[in-house]
């Protein structure tokens, strides 16, 4: 399906946006499922949290770095770990919820 849009909308399609960045959204949407049936409450919030502590610690970083921040690299780099983080969370939450329906 991602791909088919890509292909339609390719004269618009970010050069630098991957299908997996999109399928974040979808693993957000699970991530709150999941965790709101494993102790009732979303960590949306605190993972939001999280990513905008990395973001302040990677600005601070590519400016200490570079002396200057290159927005596209910064923005680009936010999105790979963001994908990284929120991947790892739900992979995290789908065998604590796999553990919890077994024990």
């Amino acid at each position: 399906m991602l791909s088919f849009f890509k292909g339609a909308l390719k004269k618009f399609w970010p050069k630098d946006l991957r299908k997996k960045d999109l399928m974040s959204i979808l693993l957000l949407i699970l991530i709150n499922k999941l965790s709101i049936s494993i102790w009732k409450i979303s960590i949306i919030p605190h993972l939001i949290f999280v990513i905008s502590i990395i973001g302040i610690m990677m600005t601070l970083y590519l400016a200490r770095k570079n002396g200057n921040i290159k927005m596209k690299e910064f923005w680009v780099r936010l999105l790979r770990i963001t994908d990284l983080i929120i991947t790892i969370v739900y992979i995290l939450l789908f065998f604590l919820a796999i553990y919890k329906l077994f024990s």
